[in-house]
Protein backbone atom coordinates (compact mmCIF):
# COMPACT_ATOMS: atom_id res chain seq x y z
CA UNK A 1 0.00 0.00 0.00
CA UNK A 2 1.78 2.89 -0.88
CA UNK A 3 0.75 6.23 0.42
CA UNK A 4 -1.32 9.49 -1.17
CA UNK A 5 0.35 12.95 -1.19
CA UNK A 6 -1.99 16.03 -2.03
CA UNK A 7 -0.62 18.68 -3.89
CA UNK A 8 -1.31 22.37 -3.92
CA UNK A 9 -0.43 23.47 -7.58
CA UNK A 10 1.39 21.86 -10.73
CA UNK A 11 3.06 18.47 -10.74
CA UNK A 12 6.02 20.30 -9.28
CA UNK A 13 4.43 21.73 -6.11
CA UNK A 14 6.02 17.55 -5.08
CA UNK A 15 9.14 19.51 -4.50
CA UNK A 16 7.63 22.13 -2.51
CA UNK A 17 6.03 23.34 0.35
CA UNK A 18 3.51 20.96 2.57
CA UNK A 19 4.06 18.03 -0.09
CA UNK A 20 7.86 18.08 0.18
CA UNK A 21 7.83 18.12 3.85
CA UNK A 22 5.78 15.35 3.85
CA UNK A 23 7.80 13.73 1.05
CA UNK A 24 11.05 14.08 3.05
CA UNK A 25 9.35 13.39 6.20
CA UNK A 26 7.33 10.20 6.09
CA UNK A 27 7.16 8.83 2.35
CA UNK A 28 11.04 8.85 1.29
CA UNK A 29 12.40 7.12 4.40
CA UNK A 30 10.07 4.07 4.06
CA UNK A 31 11.05 3.87 0.54
CA UNK A 32 14.02 4.27 0.84
CA UNK A 33 14.55 0.73 3.19
CA UNK A 34 12.65 -1.02 0.21
CA UNK A 35 15.48 -0.44 -2.16
CA UNK A 36 18.41 -3.13 -3.13
CA UNK A 37 20.20 0.06 -3.98
CA UNK A 38 19.95 1.42 -0.66
CA UNK A 39 23.18 1.36 2.07
CA UNK A 40 21.73 2.22 5.34
CA UNK A 41 19.07 -0.03 5.88
CA UNK A 42 20.35 -0.98 9.22
CA UNK A 43 20.98 2.39 10.26
CA UNK A 44 18.24 4.83 12.05
CA UNK A 45 17.39 7.72 9.58
CA UNK A 46 17.01 11.02 10.99
CA UNK A 47 15.78 12.99 7.66
CA UNK A 48 15.92 12.64 4.39
CA UNK A 49 16.62 15.99 2.46
CA UNK A 50 16.04 17.39 -1.80
CA UNK A 51 19.54 19.24 -1.60
CA UNK A 52 19.14 19.71 -5.55
CA UNK A 53 16.35 18.91 -8.03
CA UNK A 54 15.74 20.04 -11.51
CA UNK A 55 13.31 18.85 -14.82
CA UNK A 56 14.47 16.64 -17.41
CA UNK A 57 12.56 16.60 -20.66
CA UNK A 58 11.40 12.39 -21.02
CA UNK A 59 8.13 12.91 -22.85
CA UNK A 60 4.93 11.62 -21.44
CA UNK A 61 6.01 11.39 -17.86
CA UNK A 62 7.36 14.37 -16.08
CA UNK A 63 10.90 13.74 -14.87
CA UNK A 64 12.72 15.30 -11.64
CA UNK A 65 16.31 14.54 -10.91
CA UNK A 66 16.75 14.94 -7.25
CA UNK A 67 20.01 14.24 -5.26
CA UNK A 68 18.97 13.11 -1.41
CA UNK A 69 20.77 13.65 1.43
CA UNK A 70 19.94 10.88 3.97
CA UNK A 71 21.23 11.78 7.53
CA UNK A 72 21.62 9.37 9.69
CA UNK A 73 21.22 9.31 14.08
CA UNK A 74 24.91 8.69 13.66
CA UNK A 75 25.81 12.27 12.79
CA UNK A 76 27.11 10.48 9.47
CA UNK A 77 24.57 11.59 6.04
CA UNK A 78 25.04 9.94 2.65
CA UNK A 79 24.00 10.82 -0.93
CA UNK A 80 21.93 9.51 -3.50
CA UNK A 81 20.34 9.94 -6.84
CA UNK A 82 16.66 9.57 -7.30
CA UNK A 83 15.05 10.80 -10.82
CA UNK A 84 11.40 11.92 -10.01
CA UNK A 85 8.86 10.64 -12.70
CA UNK A 86 5.27 11.66 -11.80
CA UNK A 87 2.63 9.57 -14.96
CA UNK A 88 -0.58 10.86 -15.16
CA UNK A 89 -3.45 8.33 -14.50
CA UNK A 90 -1.19 5.40 -14.62
CA UNK A 91 -2.31 2.78 -12.75
CA UNK A 92 0.53 1.40 -10.26
CA UNK A 93 0.59 -2.25 -11.75
CA UNK A 94 1.81 -1.00 -15.48
CA UNK A 95 5.45 0.45 -13.37
CA UNK A 96 5.51 -2.92 -11.66
CA UNK A 97 7.02 -5.45 -14.19
CA UNK A 98 10.44 -5.38 -13.18
CA UNK A 99 10.92 -6.56 -9.52
CA UNK A 100 11.77 -3.65 -7.39
CA UNK A 101 9.11 -1.70 -5.85
CA UNK A 102 9.29 1.47 -8.24
CA UNK A 103 5.91 3.32 -7.36
CA UNK A 104 6.76 6.06 -4.14
CA UNK A 105 3.09 7.71 -3.84
CA UNK A 106 -0.14 8.40 -5.07
CA UNK A 107 -0.44 11.83 -6.08
CA UNK A 108 -4.04 14.26 -5.89
CA UNK A 109 -4.10 18.02 -6.75
CA UNK A 110 -5.65 20.76 -9.18
CA UNK A 111 -4.23 18.92 -11.99
CA UNK A 112 -6.12 15.69 -11.43
CA UNK A 113 -4.30 12.28 -10.41
CA UNK A 114 -1.15 11.06 -11.14
CA UNK A 115 1.67 8.37 -9.92
CA UNK A 116 4.93 9.46 -8.56
CA UNK A 117 7.39 6.56 -9.05
CA UNK A 118 11.54 5.93 -9.93
CA UNK A 119 11.74 7.62 -13.44
CA UNK A 120 13.59 4.91 -14.47
CA UNK A 121 10.66 2.60 -14.63
CA UNK A 122 9.78 4.15 -17.87
CA UNK A 123 11.13 3.32 -21.02
CA UNK A 124 11.15 7.14 -22.45
CA UNK A 125 13.02 8.34 -19.38
CA UNK A 126 15.52 6.23 -19.65
CA UNK A 127 15.71 6.25 -24.05
CA UNK A 128 16.07 10.41 -22.88
CA UNK A 129 19.28 9.89 -21.17
CA UNK A 130 20.64 7.83 -24.31
CA UNK A 131 19.57 10.78 -26.19
CA UNK A 132 21.22 13.56 -23.88
CA UNK A 133 24.28 11.64 -23.57
CA UNK A 134 24.76 11.47 -27.49
CA UNK A 135 24.25 15.41 -28.07
CA UNK A 136 25.91 16.27 -24.86
CA UNK A 137 23.12 18.24 -23.45
CA UNK A 138 23.29 20.36 -19.95
CA UNK A 139 20.30 20.84 -18.16
CA UNK A 140 20.13 23.12 -15.43
CA UNK A 141 19.32 22.38 -11.64
CA UNK A 142 18.08 24.72 -8.83
CA UNK A 143 21.87 24.49 -7.57
CA UNK A 144 23.54 22.69 -9.95
CA UNK A 145 23.61 21.52 -13.56
CA UNK A 146 23.25 17.87 -15.35
CA UNK A 147 26.07 17.81 -17.71
CA UNK A 148 26.39 14.87 -20.00
CA UNK A 149 29.18 13.99 -22.39
CA UNK A 150 30.73 11.19 -24.36
CA UNK A 151 34.08 9.24 -25.70
CA UNK A 152 35.44 9.02 -28.93
CA UNK A 153 33.55 5.56 -29.24
CA UNK A 154 29.99 6.55 -28.51
CA UNK A 155 29.45 7.04 -32.29
CA UNK A 156 30.41 3.26 -33.45
CA UNK A 157 28.84 1.91 -29.98
CA UNK A 158 25.12 3.48 -30.55
CA UNK A 159 25.16 2.54 -34.68
CA UNK A 160 22.45 3.99 -36.57
CA UNK A 161 20.10 6.42 -34.50
CA UNK A 162 16.71 4.24 -34.72
CA UNK A 163 15.30 3.76 -31.13
CA UNK A 164 16.76 0.70 -28.86
CA UNK A 165 14.50 -1.39 -26.66
CA UNK A 166 15.05 -0.91 -23.11
CA UNK A 167 15.17 -3.41 -20.19
CA UNK A 168 16.05 -3.34 -16.90
CA UNK A 169 18.97 -5.71 -15.49
CA UNK A 170 17.82 -7.20 -11.96
CA UNK A 171 18.10 -5.30 -8.71
CA UNK A 172 21.01 -7.49 -7.36
CA UNK A 173 23.84 -4.49 -7.13
CA UNK A 174 23.91 -1.32 -5.40
CA UNK A 175 23.08 0.29 -8.73
CA UNK A 176 20.52 0.73 -11.52
CA UNK A 177 21.18 -1.47 -14.50
CA UNK A 178 19.47 -0.03 -18.22
CA UNK A 179 19.78 -2.66 -21.11
CA UNK A 180 19.15 -0.64 -24.33
CA UNK A 181 19.36 -3.37 -27.39
CA UNK A 182 21.96 -5.49 -27.99
CA UNK A 183 24.17 -2.66 -27.93
CA UNK A 184 24.37 -0.23 -24.83
CA UNK A 185 24.44 -0.66 -20.94
CA UNK A 186 23.28 2.02 -18.89
CA UNK A 187 24.63 2.02 -15.09
CA UNK A 188 22.80 4.82 -13.09
CA UNK A 189 25.01 4.96 -9.83
CA UNK A 190 22.27 5.77 -6.72
CA UNK A 191 24.81 6.38 -3.62
CA UNK A 192 26.64 9.20 -4.95
CA UNK A 193 29.89 11.11 -3.64
CA UNK A 194 31.85 14.08 -4.42
CA UNK A 195 34.60 13.27 -6.72
CA UNK A 196 35.89 10.92 -9.98
CA UNK A 197 34.44 7.83 -9.97
CA UNK A 198 36.86 4.86 -10.76
CA UNK A 199 34.42 3.45 -12.80
CA UNK A 200 33.88 6.09 -15.17
CA UNK A 201 37.71 7.10 -14.68
CA UNK A 202 39.21 3.81 -15.52
CA UNK A 203 36.73 2.84 -18.21
CA UNK A 204 37.25 6.13 -20.29
CA UNK A 205 40.96 5.57 -19.44
CA UNK A 206 41.13 1.88 -20.66
CA UNK A 207 38.82 3.21 -23.84
CA UNK A 208 40.95 5.97 -24.99
CA UNK A 209 43.79 4.49 -24.48
CA UNK A 210 43.01 1.16 -26.32
CA UNK A 211 45.48 -0.02 -23.71
CA UNK A 212 43.13 -2.96 -22.89
CA UNK A 213 40.26 -4.08 -24.79
CA UNK A 214 38.45 -6.50 -22.21
CA UNK A 215 36.42 -4.35 -21.13
CA UNK A 216 33.09 -2.92 -21.42
CA UNK A 217 34.17 0.08 -24.29
CA UNK A 218 32.36 3.29 -22.34
CA UNK A 219 30.10 5.27 -24.47
CA UNK A 220 29.67 8.25 -22.10
CA UNK A 221 28.25 9.41 -18.87
CA UNK A 222 26.13 11.54 -17.32
CA UNK A 223 27.83 14.01 -14.46
CA UNK A 224 26.39 16.13 -11.52
CA UNK A 225 28.41 19.85 -11.49
CA UNK A 226 28.02 22.68 -8.88
CA UNK A 227 30.61 25.54 -8.75
CA UNK A 228 31.61 24.76 -5.64
CA UNK A 229 32.29 21.06 -5.67
CA UNK A 230 33.79 18.41 -7.84
CA UNK A 231 31.68 16.93 -9.94
CA UNK A 232 29.62 13.69 -8.86
CA UNK A 233 29.11 11.12 -12.15
CA UNK A 234 25.42 9.80 -11.91
CA UNK A 235 25.55 7.26 -14.51
CA UNK A 236 28.02 5.91 -17.30
CA UNK A 237 27.27 4.71 -20.48
CA UNK A 238 29.10 1.29 -21.72
CA UNK A 239 29.33 -1.03 -24.66
CA UNK A 240 26.55 -4.03 -24.19
CA UNK A 241 28.56 -7.57 -23.73
CA UNK A 242 26.66 -10.57 -24.56
CA UNK A 243 27.69 -13.37 -22.29
CA UNK A 244 26.97 -16.61 -20.78
CA UNK A 245 26.82 -15.70 -17.77
CA UNK A 246 29.38 -14.39 -15.07
CA UNK A 247 32.59 -16.13 -14.01
CA UNK A 248 30.69 -17.35 -10.61
CA UNK A 249 27.93 -18.56 -12.56
CA UNK A 250 30.40 -20.65 -15.01
CA UNK A 251 32.57 -21.98 -11.79
CA UNK A 252 29.50 -23.37 -10.15
CA UNK A 253 28.39 -25.20 -12.93
CA UNK A 254 31.87 -26.28 -13.36
CA UNK A 255 32.10 -27.28 -9.68
CA UNK A 256 28.75 -29.23 -10.46
CA UNK A 257 30.49 -31.61 -13.10
CA UNK A 258 33.65 -32.21 -10.65
CA UNK A 259 31.71 -33.31 -7.27
CA UNK A 260 29.58 -35.52 -9.65
CA UNK A 261 33.46 -37.01 -10.95
CA UNK A 262 34.86 -36.64 -7.32
CA UNK A 263 31.99 -38.84 -5.59
CA UNK A 264 33.04 -41.77 -7.12
CA UNK A 265 36.60 -41.48 -6.02
CA UNK A 266 38.29 -42.23 -2.73
CA UNK A 267 39.23 -39.97 0.04
CA UNK A 268 42.32 -37.62 -1.03
CA UNK A 269 43.37 -35.31 1.12
CA UNK A 270 44.29 -31.41 0.55
CA UNK A 271 47.67 -30.08 -0.61
CA UNK A 272 50.11 -28.45 2.16
CA UNK A 273 52.00 -26.13 -0.15
CA UNK A 274 51.23 -22.86 -0.26
CA UNK A 275 49.57 -21.57 -3.75
CA UNK A 276 52.56 -19.80 -5.62
CA UNK A 277 54.59 -23.44 -4.79
CA UNK A 278 51.38 -24.84 -6.19
CA UNK A 279 51.92 -22.44 -9.19
CA UNK A 280 54.81 -23.95 -9.86
CA UNK A 281 53.78 -27.43 -10.36
CA UNK A 282 51.48 -29.56 -11.77
CA UNK A 283 48.39 -31.75 -10.21
CA UNK A 284 48.94 -35.42 -9.98
CA UNK A 285 47.04 -37.40 -12.75
CA UNK A 286 44.08 -38.21 -10.18
CA UNK A 287 43.55 -34.86 -9.35
CA UNK A 288 43.92 -33.53 -13.03
CA UNK A 289 41.35 -35.73 -14.32
CA UNK A 290 38.70 -34.85 -11.55
CA UNK A 291 39.81 -31.76 -11.95
CA UNK A 292 38.54 -31.49 -15.92
CA UNK A 293 38.47 -28.03 -18.07
CA UNK A 294 38.35 -25.65 -15.01
CA UNK A 295 42.30 -24.85 -14.74
CA UNK A 296 42.34 -23.85 -18.33
CA UNK A 297 39.89 -21.54 -17.64
CA UNK A 298 40.96 -19.91 -14.10
CA UNK A 299 44.55 -19.81 -16.49
CA UNK A 300 42.91 -17.46 -19.17
CA UNK A 301 41.49 -15.30 -16.10
CA UNK A 302 44.75 -14.84 -14.86
CA UNK A 303 46.31 -13.67 -17.85
CA UNK A 304 43.47 -11.46 -18.19
CA UNK A 305 43.83 -9.82 -15.26
CA UNK A 306 47.84 -9.42 -15.62
CA UNK A 307 46.87 -7.67 -18.80
CA UNK A 308 44.41 -5.33 -16.95
CA UNK A 309 47.32 -3.98 -14.53
CA UNK A 310 49.93 -3.82 -17.19
CA UNK A 311 47.28 -1.48 -19.17
CA UNK A 312 46.21 0.17 -15.48
CA UNK A 313 50.02 1.23 -14.91
CA UNK A 314 51.03 1.90 -18.32
CA UNK A 315 50.76 5.13 -18.33
CA UNK A 316 53.61 7.07 -16.44
CA UNK A 317 53.37 10.51 -17.32
CA UNK A 318 49.20 10.52 -16.12
CA UNK A 319 49.37 11.33 -12.65
CA UNK A 320 46.12 9.70 -11.55
CA UNK A 321 47.40 6.20 -13.22
CA UNK A 322 50.92 6.36 -12.91
CA UNK A 323 52.85 3.78 -10.99
CA UNK A 324 54.40 5.02 -7.41
CA UNK A 325 56.94 3.35 -5.50
CA UNK A 326 55.59 1.33 -2.63
CA UNK A 327 57.17 3.56 0.50
CA UNK A 328 58.23 2.54 4.53
CA UNK A 329 55.46 4.78 5.19
CA UNK A 330 53.16 2.98 2.86
CA UNK A 331 54.14 -0.53 4.50
CA UNK A 332 52.98 0.93 8.11
CA UNK A 333 49.76 2.19 6.57
CA UNK A 334 48.89 -1.24 5.35
CA UNK A 335 50.17 -3.01 8.63
CA UNK A 336 48.42 -0.87 10.55
CA UNK A 337 44.62 -1.00 8.07
CA UNK A 338 45.08 -4.89 7.70
CA UNK A 339 45.44 -4.97 11.97
CA UNK A 340 42.57 -2.94 12.42
CA UNK A 341 40.55 -4.74 10.24
CA UNK A 342 41.63 -8.21 11.90
CA UNK A 343 41.16 -6.45 15.84
CA UNK A 344 37.48 -4.95 14.62
CA UNK A 345 36.27 -8.40 13.04
CA UNK A 346 37.95 -10.64 16.14
CA UNK A 347 36.47 -8.18 18.58
CA UNK A 348 32.88 -8.37 16.77
CA UNK A 349 33.28 -12.55 16.33
CA UNK A 350 33.58 -12.75 20.55
CA UNK A 351 30.18 -10.66 20.55
CA UNK A 352 28.39 -12.53 18.15
CA UNK A 353 29.17 -16.47 19.27
CA UNK A 354 25.64 -17.26 19.39
CA UNK A 355 24.49 -16.54 15.97
CA UNK A 356 27.11 -18.57 14.66
CA UNK A 357 26.18 -22.28 13.45
CA UNK A 358 26.69 -24.85 16.37
CA UNK A 359 28.75 -26.78 13.80
CA UNK A 360 31.15 -23.67 13.32
CA UNK A 361 31.60 -22.06 17.17
CA UNK A 362 34.48 -24.83 17.88
CA UNK A 363 36.21 -23.17 14.98
CA UNK A 364 35.37 -19.72 15.68
CA UNK A 365 36.35 -20.17 19.59
CA UNK A 366 39.92 -21.49 18.24
CA UNK A 367 40.55 -18.75 16.14
CA UNK A 368 39.53 -16.19 19.17
CA UNK A 369 42.11 -17.86 21.52
CA UNK A 370 44.50 -17.66 18.96
CA UNK A 371 43.01 -14.35 17.48
CA UNK A 372 45.29 -11.73 18.77
CA UNK A 373 48.78 -13.17 17.79
CA UNK A 374 47.38 -13.71 13.92
CA UNK A 375 46.77 -9.83 14.08
CA UNK A 376 50.28 -9.18 14.99
CA UNK A 377 51.53 -11.89 12.98
CA UNK A 378 50.10 -10.44 9.82
CA UNK A 379 52.17 -6.98 10.03
CA UNK A 380 55.21 -9.53 9.35
CA UNK A 381 53.64 -10.31 5.99
CA UNK A 382 54.44 -6.49 4.95
CA UNK A 383 58.02 -5.40 4.96
CA UNK A 384 59.05 -1.44 4.17
CA UNK A 385 60.76 -2.75 1.26
CA UNK A 386 58.58 -4.98 -1.03
CA UNK A 387 60.12 -4.41 -4.18
CA UNK A 388 56.90 -3.56 -6.29
CA UNK A 389 55.14 -0.38 -7.03
CA UNK A 390 51.54 0.67 -6.31
CA UNK A 391 49.17 0.80 -9.19
CA UNK A 392 45.27 1.45 -10.23
CA UNK A 393 43.65 -1.78 -9.15
CA UNK A 394 39.89 -3.01 -9.79
CA UNK A 395 39.58 -2.78 -6.10
CA UNK A 396 36.80 -5.40 -5.40
CA UNK A 397 37.40 -8.40 -7.83
CA UNK A 398 36.36 -11.11 -7.61
CA UNK A 399 34.29 -14.25 -10.10
CA UNK A 400 31.22 -11.78 -9.69
CA UNK A 401 32.76 -9.41 -11.46
CA UNK A 402 33.96 -10.55 -15.08
CA UNK A 403 31.82 -12.10 -17.81
CA UNK A 404 32.30 -15.30 -19.04
CA UNK A 405 32.65 -14.75 -23.12
CA UNK A 406 32.85 -18.40 -25.29
CA UNK A 407 36.24 -19.28 -23.66
CA UNK A 408 37.23 -16.33 -22.71
CA UNK A 409 36.44 -13.17 -20.03
CA UNK A 410 35.45 -9.53 -19.95
CA UNK A 411 36.73 -7.70 -16.72
CA UNK A 412 34.32 -5.25 -15.75
CA UNK A 413 32.68 -2.78 -12.55
CA UNK A 414 35.91 -0.97 -11.68
CA UNK A 415 34.00 0.58 -8.57
CA UNK A 416 36.15 -0.78 -5.54
CA UNK A 417 34.82 -1.84 -2.62
CA UNK A 418 31.20 0.29 -2.10
CA UNK A 419 31.94 0.88 1.64
CA UNK A 420 34.80 2.65 1.19
CA UNK A 421 35.04 6.55 0.19
CA UNK A 422 35.94 7.64 -2.83
CA UNK A 423 39.69 8.71 -2.48
CA UNK A 424 40.13 5.28 -1.12
CA UNK A 425 38.43 3.20 -4.27
CA UNK A 426 40.78 5.95 -6.30
CA UNK A 427 43.95 5.24 -4.51
CA UNK A 428 46.95 3.22 -5.72
CA UNK A 429 47.93 -0.27 -4.01
CA UNK A 430 49.55 -3.11 -4.53
CA UNK A 431 48.27 -5.35 -7.38
CA UNK A 432 48.02 -8.13 -4.87
CA UNK A 433 45.06 -7.24 -3.49
CA UNK A 434 43.08 -8.09 -6.62
CA UNK A 435 44.83 -11.09 -7.02
CA UNK A 436 43.95 -12.20 -3.15
CA UNK A 437 40.55 -11.41 -4.01
CA UNK A 438 39.93 -13.35 -6.64
CA UNK A 439 41.63 -16.22 -5.06
CA UNK A 440 39.45 -15.90 -2.03
CA UNK A 441 36.54 -16.19 -4.77
CA UNK A 442 38.08 -19.49 -5.99
CA UNK A 443 37.40 -20.28 -2.10
CA UNK A 444 34.00 -19.16 -1.76
CA UNK A 445 33.21 -20.95 -5.34
CA UNK A 446 34.62 -24.55 -3.94
CA UNK A 447 32.47 -24.67 -1.16
CA UNK A 448 29.28 -22.94 -2.37
CA UNK A 449 29.37 -25.53 -4.90
CA UNK A 450 29.51 -27.93 -2.34
CA UNK A 451 27.01 -27.00 -0.36
CA UNK A 452 24.71 -27.05 -3.49
CA UNK A 453 25.95 -30.08 -4.48
CA UNK A 454 25.57 -32.22 -1.01
CA UNK A 455 22.48 -30.56 -0.20
CA UNK A 456 20.28 -33.93 -0.72
CA UNK A 457 23.13 -35.93 -0.46
CA UNK A 458 23.15 -36.58 3.08
CA UNK A 459 26.87 -38.83 2.82
CA UNK A 460 28.57 -36.32 -0.04
CA UNK A 461 29.64 -33.35 2.20
CA UNK A 462 31.96 -35.30 4.57
CA UNK A 463 33.41 -37.07 1.65
CA UNK A 464 33.96 -34.07 -0.77
CA UNK A 465 35.40 -31.52 2.00
CA UNK A 466 38.88 -32.51 1.11
CA UNK A 467 37.77 -32.28 -2.80
CA UNK A 468 36.64 -28.83 -2.32
CA UNK A 469 39.72 -27.76 -1.02
CA UNK A 470 41.64 -29.43 -3.61
CA UNK A 471 39.33 -27.64 -6.20
CA UNK A 472 40.10 -24.14 -4.65
CA UNK A 473 43.64 -25.01 -4.72
CA UNK A 474 44.56 -25.80 -8.19
CA UNK A 475 41.85 -23.42 -9.55
CA UNK A 476 43.62 -20.52 -7.76
CA UNK A 477 47.37 -22.37 -8.56
CA UNK A 478 46.42 -21.87 -12.15
CA UNK A 479 45.43 -18.72 -11.75
CA UNK A 480 48.35 -17.26 -10.21
CA UNK A 481 50.75 -19.43 -12.54
CA UNK A 482 48.87 -17.38 -15.87
CA UNK A 483 49.11 -14.39 -13.84
CA UNK A 484 52.94 -14.62 -12.64
CA UNK A 485 54.02 -15.38 -16.17
CA UNK A 486 52.48 -12.44 -17.42
CA UNK A 487 53.42 -10.20 -14.32
CA UNK A 488 56.71 -11.30 -13.17
CA UNK A 489 58.77 -8.69 -15.20
CA UNK A 490 56.74 -5.93 -14.66
CA UNK A 491 57.14 -3.55 -11.42
CA UNK A 492 54.10 -4.10 -9.99
CA UNK A 493 55.07 -7.84 -8.54
CA UNK A 494 57.37 -8.64 -5.93
CA UNK A 495 60.90 -8.95 -7.06
CA UNK A 496 61.04 -12.07 -4.77
CA UNK A 497 58.81 -14.86 -4.21
CA UNK A 498 58.99 -14.96 -0.56
CA UNK A 499 58.05 -11.58 -0.32
CA UNK A 500 54.90 -11.76 -2.84
CA UNK A 501 54.04 -15.02 -0.81
CA UNK A 502 53.92 -12.92 2.28
CA UNK A 503 51.96 -10.24 0.44
CA UNK A 504 49.54 -12.75 -0.61
CA UNK A 505 48.87 -14.33 2.58
CA UNK A 506 48.50 -10.51 4.13
CA UNK A 507 46.18 -9.79 1.63
CA UNK A 508 44.29 -13.14 1.59
CA UNK A 509 43.32 -12.64 5.46
CA UNK A 510 42.74 -9.30 5.37
CA UNK A 511 39.81 -9.97 2.62
CA UNK A 512 39.23 -13.26 4.27
CA UNK A 513 38.43 -11.43 7.76
CA UNK A 514 36.06 -8.70 5.84
CA UNK A 515 34.37 -11.51 4.44
CA UNK A 516 33.78 -13.24 8.37
CA UNK A 517 32.46 -10.10 8.97
CA UNK A 518 30.15 -9.80 6.21
CA UNK A 519 28.55 -12.98 6.40
CA UNK A 520 27.70 -13.15 10.31
CA UNK A 521 25.48 -10.02 9.19
CA UNK A 522 23.70 -11.26 6.04
CA UNK A 523 24.40 -15.12 6.26
CA UNK A 524 25.53 -16.70 9.11
CA UNK A 525 25.64 -20.54 7.57
CA UNK A 526 28.01 -19.21 5.28
CA UNK A 527 30.68 -17.91 8.17
CA UNK A 528 32.08 -21.53 7.93
CA UNK A 529 33.67 -20.20 4.61
CA UNK A 530 35.96 -17.26 5.45
CA UNK A 531 35.98 -19.33 8.45
CA UNK A 532 38.11 -22.22 7.24
CA UNK A 533 40.34 -19.53 4.99
CA UNK A 534 42.09 -18.20 8.56
CA UNK A 535 42.35 -20.82 10.29
CA UNK A 536 44.31 -22.52 7.07
CA UNK A 537 46.56 -19.10 7.04
CA UNK A 538 46.97 -20.39 10.95
CA UNK A 539 48.15 -22.97 9.96
CA UNK A 540 51.08 -21.79 7.92
CA UNK A 541 52.27 -19.55 10.60
CA UNK A 542 55.67 -19.03 9.42
CA UNK A 543 54.27 -17.28 6.24
CA UNK A 544 52.72 -14.62 8.16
Amino acid sequence: MIPTLTLAGGWESILEGAARAELERDVLPNYLRQQRWFGGKGRQIDSVRCVDWGEWPAGATRVYPVLLEVSFHDGKSDLYFLPLGVTIGTPTGDLLPFGPPWAIAHLTGPRGSALLHDALADEATCASLLSAIGSGREQPMRRGRLRSLQTEAYASLRGASQPLAVSHGAATSSNTLIRLGERLLLKVFRHLDWGIHPDAEIGRFLTESHRFDRIPTMAGALEYHRSDSPPITLAILQSFVVNQGDGWKHALQELNHYYRRASALPFLEPERRGLLELAAAAPSPRVLEALGEYPRAAAVLGRRTAQMHRALSSDGDNPDFAPEPFSPRDAVALRQSLRDQANHVLASLGDNLDRLPADVVLSARQLLEQGVDLARSVELGVSDRVGATKIRCHGDYHLGQVLRVDDDYFLLDFEGEPARTLAERRAKQLSLKDVAGMVRSFHYAAYAGLFSFSENRADAFVHLLPWAELWYQWAAAAFLRAYRKDAESEPFWPNDGETAERLLDAFLLDKAFYELNYEWNNRPEWVRIPLRGILALLKKGSTL
